[in-house]
């Protein structure tokens, strides 16, 4: 600073500064300290504009900082609806899985969020083709920010995703071979998720017992489930079925409590992403 490089002090050429505020011209400061009128002038435009460039950088500060912490709480709900892609099966209301790839559902869904909650519009507008496309944009960059932010998430997403693909499969040869056996496919739906919530090998869940003094009669089967528990093949599909079910189970647990509110606010302060404010 000119004033440290000419042995003012930061106090003195304050002093100075207050004094031309107050309406005293560089020369009377100059005649009460024994300065330089020249010297004086530069010392107080130098101290000005170091404290206007103070101010501009406590202002830039304040400005980075608010949006770091709405790019954080992005990346939060972003970090929440793919805890919930991932939801397992046995969790939602049926077991049959429509799909396996967890990134374009997730990319799918913020785009959706993005558009309908973020994006600027008069009331009663509709989005157009420039929200979407900027919500696509927004919704790439926010997945690449959770990546870089928790990347030990993205293993488990991938482990998940095989997981998933080897029970849909599964399941939709399961359904094929029904059909091919002469079964509807809503029946042989039905079926497999009777046999995937009961015991294996046992009957089908039992039903309202016998009235009183009633002979009891065993669980009545559906044709297409006693066509499934016939063969054995079926049935080491099935298990096969239940080790991917509960693997995926395994994937959620994990990813559920990585994704947490707290465990994730400390992993995403104590890291950064390419879009994170400077």
């Amino acid at each position: 600073m000119t004033s440290r490089r000419l042995d003012v002090s930061e106090e003195t050429a304050e002093r100075w500064a207050e004094l031309h505020r107050q309406g005293w011209p560089f020369t009377r400061i100059a005649r009460e300290t024994g300065v330089d009128r020249r010297t004086i002038a530069r010392i107080v435009r130098q101290w000005a504009a170091n404290q206007v460039g103070d101010a501009v950088a406590h202002a830039r500060g304040e400005v980075a900082a608010r949006m770091l912490q709405g790019h954080l709480i992005d990346v939060e709900t972003v970090a929440t609806l793919l805890v919930r892609i991932v939801l397992p099966p046995s969790m939602r209301g049926s077991l049959y899985l429509e799909g396996d790839a967890v990134e374009a559902v997730l990319q799918e869904a913020v785009t959706q969020w993005w558009v309908l909650r973020r994006t600027v519009r008069a009331p009663g507008v509709a989005p157009d083709d420039l929200d979407w496309r900027r919500g696509r944009r927004q919704a790439e960059a926010l997945v690449l920010a959770l990546r870089e932010h928790e990347p030990t998430a993205w293993p488990l997403v991938e482990e998940w995703e095989r997981n998933a693909g080897k029970y849909r499969r599964l399941w939709l040869e399961l359904e094929k071979k029904a059909e091919a056996a002469g079964f509807h496919e809503e029946a042989a739906r039905s079926a497999l998720e009777a046999m995937l919530r009961g015991p294996m090998g046992e009957g089908a869940p039992p039903q309202a017992g016998p009235a009183e003094g009633a002979a009891a009669s065993p669980p009545e089967m559906e044709p297409v489930e006693r066509w499934l528990r016939a063969g054995e093949e079926a049935k080491e599909t099935i298990a096969e079925l239940r080790r991917a079910l509960e693997a995926m189970e395994q994937n959620f647990q994990a990813l559920e409590e990585m994704l947490d509110h707290a465990p994730l606010q400390q992993a995403l302060l104590r890291s950064r992403c390419r879009h994170c404010p400077a």
